[in-house]
């Protein structure tokens, strides 16, 4: 173990370079590592190799080591022209770099899931509008997402806001800024829809609520489809 991984208990192959600690990971037998990974930090985790910090205090890339690990991919997929240029001139070679757009958004809309289809059904039926979808929040958007949401209440009286945390984990964080707005809620879980994957829920309610104002979607995989439906998005995470 080298001592950037000493922090993170990371072993062998598995070499953490998140202290910016290179050298020792690039010193390792070449033989045994099938592959090297560069992400971005949000994607952090224990084969994280960060990339941005090779940059030192000078503004070197290390130029060099980039032109000959760049020669070992098969190509590159950059979203525009500038992109393209952009890692050609790092030391891609030419003729593997294609414009591929942008993969994120460049793709099929969503398919409608038994939830998009309840809420649009509710929501027409009840008069439920403006929707607003605010999606893949994370830590500390919460409470900015639902001051906003208050502004539209004031002149939306029939107001709905689906709240969807990106991961998991910010469920209970989440479930306790609505509580301490004050605004009345239920959850994904607690609704009689089946799951995408075809499974049953155990939730009991079949129609929404007339003072619920917010949905909190504590589910994976479903909120792709509920922008469709939205007369408003909020995309977080950037």
């Amino acid at each position: 173990m080298c001592e950037a991984c000493a922090g993170c208990g990371e072993a062998g192959d598995r070499h953490c370079a998140r202290n910016g600690d290179m050298a020792e990971f690039l010193a390792r037998d070449p033989t045994k590592r099938r592959a090297c990974r560069f992400c971005e930090r949000e994607n952090f985790g224990p084969e994280f190799c960060a990339l941005s910090e090779m940059a030192r205090a000078d503004g070197i890339l290390f130029a060099a080591f980039l032109r000959s690990t760049l020669g070992f991919a098969s190509g590159f997929l950059m979203q525009s022209e500038e992109d393209a240029e952009r890692v050609r001139a790092l030391g891609a070679p030419a003729e593997r770099v294609k414009i591929s757009g942008n993969v994120k958004y460049d793709q099929e809309l969503p398919k409608a899931t038994p939830l998009a289809e309840w809420l649009e059904k509710e929501v027409r039926a009840k008069g439920r509008r403006p929707l607003i979808v605010a999606g893949s929040v994370v830590a500390n958007e919460e409470p900015l997402a639902l001051i906003a949401f208050g502004v539209v209440q004031g002149e939306h009286r029939n107001a709905l806001l689906v709240l969807a945390p990106r991961k998991p984990e910010r469920f209970d964080a989440a479930t306790q800024y609505i509580e301490d707005s004050h605004q009345k809620f239920i959850k994904r879980s607690d609704i009689a829809v089946t799951l995408p994957s075809s499974a049953k829920h155990n939730g009991e309610i079949t129609e929404l609520p007339s003072d619920i104002a917010v949905v909190l979607l504590d589910s994976i995989g479903e909120l792709a489809s509920l922008y469709r439906i939205a007369d408003g998005a909020f995309v977080g995470g950037h």
